[in-house]
């Protein structure tokens, strides 16, 4: 059986016709609400944006989408059924190469 850190990635809560309830940014394991974790792969419309450029950074997985969820904005997923490799570190990265 392999696991993964659910501290690794966003975390997701949704309805069952996909809405998000809510989104926490690499929440403590025990803290975190589901299973089911982001694939980092996102559609946005182009009217969906962090503040402007002139201002602080804006975190898309701490500040964007826990905001339209608690906004009750329309925020859907899909659970698709694919193979992912997660390459969001450089040592997920590297390994990708060697294996």
């Amino acid at each position: 059986m392999a696991l993964r850190d659910v501290a690794s990635y966003g975390i997701v809560v949704a309805r069952a016709d996909g809405r998000v309830d809510s989104f926490q940014e690499k929440p403590d394991p025990f803290e975190a609400l589901s299973c089911m974790a982001s694939t980092g792969i996102y559609l946005v419309e182009p009217g969906v944006h962090g503040p402007h450029p002139d201002q602080p950074p804006f975190d898309i997985g701490g500040e964007l989408f826990p905001a339209l969820a608690r906004q009750g904005l329309p925020f859907f997923n899909q659970c698709l059924d694919f193979e992912w490799l997660d390459i969001g570190r450089v040592a997920d990265y590297c390994a990708s190469f060697s294996a």
